[in-house]
C-alpha cells in the first residue's frame, strides 16, 4: 500500500513540476505582451501629442 501511496505521489509531484513550468512560461509571454502594449501605448500617446501640436501649429 505505502509503494501506491508513493508512486501516487511522485506522479502528482512530476504534474505540479509540469504546471509550475507551463505557469512560468505563460507569465513570461504575458510579460512580454505587456511590455509590447506599454510601447504601443507611450506610441500612441506619442503620435496623440505630434496631432495636438500639428493642429495648434495650424491654427495659429
Amino acid at each position: 500500500v505505502s509503494i501506491e501511496i508513493e508512486a501516487r505521489l511522485f506522479r502528482w509531484n512530476d504534474i505540479i513540476k509540469d504546471l509550475e513550468e507551463d505557469l512560468k512560461k505563460k507569465e513570461e509571454e504575458l510579460a512580454a505582451r505587456a511590455k509590447e502594449l506599454s510601447k504601443d501605448k507611450l506610441i500612441s500617446a506619442q503620435l496623440q501629442c505630434d496631432l495636438k501640436d500639428e493642429k495648434y501649429k495650424v491654427g495659429r
